[in-house]
C-alpha cells in the first residue's frame, strides 16, 4: 500500500515510479493500492488513474480512523509512505489494526533544514524528535533518497529512534520512457542561446541567482532564459524586475511533456541551495542537455560527468563565469560530452 501526500497537477516521475513497481509486484502475484489526499481528485490525471488502479483518498492525512478503514479493506503486507505526511498516522493505524504484522517503510524525499531563527530551530528539533522517536518508529524501515538527507536525520534515528529497523540510501529512479530515445540527435542549437530552469519554492531553488547572472550577461550579449512557473516564481521574477520583466526572460507553465520542454533550451541550470535528488537534472542530462549546477551535496552525484558545469553555490559571479563558458563551447565537442553523461545517468538512475 503506497501512501503519499501528493496531489500535483500531473503524475510526473513520482507516480510513474510507483506504477513501475506495481507492474513488478503484479508479475510476482502481488497487489498494490494507492492512498492520496482527497485534493488529488481535482487533478486532470486522476480520473484516468483511478479507473486503472486500486485507489483510496483521505480527507485528513492524520486521521487514524480513515487510515484504519483502508487497512481493514485492503489488508496490506507492506505500507510504504512518501513525503512524511502519512508516516505517524500509518504507524498508529497499524497498531490499532493489530491482527497481523504489517511492515512499514518511510520514504524520505523532502529536503530538511533548520530555520536560522533560534526559537524556530528549537521547535523544529522538537518536531523531528516527535516524528522519529523510538515510540513512533519502532520496527519502521527508512529509505532516504540522498546521503545528505540521511545524515540530517541520523542524529534522531541514532539517539532517539532506537526502534528503527533499518535506514538505507537509495537514489530516485527516473522514468526515462518519457524522453525520446534519440533526443540527443534531435538537439539543434538555437539562434539565441537559451537557458532553462525550473521554478519552485525560491527559498530552495533560488532562481533569483540565475536572474542576477543573466541580467548582467544580457546587458552585453543576447541570451534567453526560460523558467517554469512554480509556487512563488511569478512573485520572485516580478519583484526582481519591479514588474518590468525583460523580453529575454520568459515564464512558462509546468508540463509533463519533457521532450517539448527540454527542446526549447540549450542548457539546463540548477541554482538550488538544497536538493535531495534532482530528477530535473537527471532528466535534462539524459535528454542530452549540458547542465550547470551549484556545488551542493545533494547534486554531487552528477558533478563529475563531462557535460556538467559546477559553480559555487550562491556566487553569482561564478555562475556568470560558467554560463559564459558553456555558451562559447563548440556544439560538436559538447555533444560528445553530453553523450557520455547520458549513458552514465541512464545506467545509474533508471527505474529498473
Amino acid at each position: 500500500m503506497q501512501c503519499s501526500k501528493f496531489s500535483a497537477p500531473y503524475m510526473g516521475n513520482f507516480v510513474n515510479s510507483l506504477v513501475c513497481l506495481e507492474n513488478v509486484i503484479a508479475d510476482r502475484g502481488g497487489q498494490q493500492a494507492y492512498v492520496f489526499p482527497f485534493e488529488v481528485e481535482t487533478q486532470p490525471w486522476w480520473d484516468f488513474f483511478c479507473k486503472r488502479h486500486k485507489t483510496y483518498t483521505v480527507k485528513n492525512s492524520s486521521d487514524i480512523g480513515e487510515m484504519l478503514a483502508i487497512i481493514e479493506d485492503f489488508s496490506p503486507s507492506i505500507i510504504h509512505t512518501h513525503f512524511e505526511g502519512f508516516d505517524e498516522c500509518c504507524v498508529k493505524a497499524v497498531r490499532k489494526y493489530g491482527r497481523k504484522k504489517i511492515k512499514i517503510v518511510w520514504h524520505m524525499r523532502d529536503m530538511f533544514q533548520y530555520h536560522h531563527n533560534l526559537f524556530k530551530h528549537l521547535y523544529q528539533v522538537f518536531c523531528f524528535y516527535r516524528h522519529y522517536n523510538w515510540n513512533v518508529t519502532e520496527d519502521v524501515s527508512i529509505i532516504s533518497v540522498s546521503a545528505e538527507l540521511y545524515e540530517f536525520i541520523r542524529r534522531y534515528t541514532t539517539f532517539f529512534a532506537k526502534g528503527v529497523n533499518h535506514v538505507e540510501v537509495i537514489p530516485n529512479g527516473v522514468d526515462f520512457r518519457r524522453i525520446d530515445s534519440d533526443s540527443l540527435d534531435k538537439i539543434q542549437m538555437h539562434n539565441i542561446f537559451t537557458f532553462l530552469a525550473y521554478g519552485s519554492r525560491n527559498v530552495q531553488k533560488r532562481v533569483d541567482y540565475l536572474l542576477k547572472a543573466a541580467n548582467d550577461i544580457a546587458a552585453c550579449k543576447e541570451i534567453k532564459v526560460i523558467i517554469t512557473l512554480g509556487v512563488d516564481t511569478q512573485e520572485v521574477v516580478d519583484s526582481f524586475f519591479d514588474g518590468d520583466v525583460p523580453k529575454w526572460c520568459e515564464l512558462i507553465p509546468q508540463t509533463p511533456n519533457l521532450n517539448e520542454l527540454l527542446s526549447q533550451a540549450d542548457c539546463f541550470v540548477s541554482t538550488s541551495i538544497h536538493e535531495t535528488f534532482s530528477n530535473a537534472i537527471c532528466e535534462a542530462s539524459v535528454y542530452g542537455l549540458p547542465v550547470i549546477q551549484s556545488d551542493i551535496e545533494g547534486t554531487k552525484w552528477n558533478a563529475n560527468n563531462p557535460s556538467t558545469f559546477v559553480f559555487r553555490s550562491g556566487d553569482v559571479d561564478d555562475l556568470k563565469r560558467v554560463m559564459y563558458e558553456v555558451m562559447h563551447l563548440q556544439w560538436n565537442d559538447l555533444k560528445q560530452k553530453c553523450e557520455i553523461t547520458q549513458l552514465n545517468n541512464r545506467k545509474k538512475y533508471s527505474m529498473d
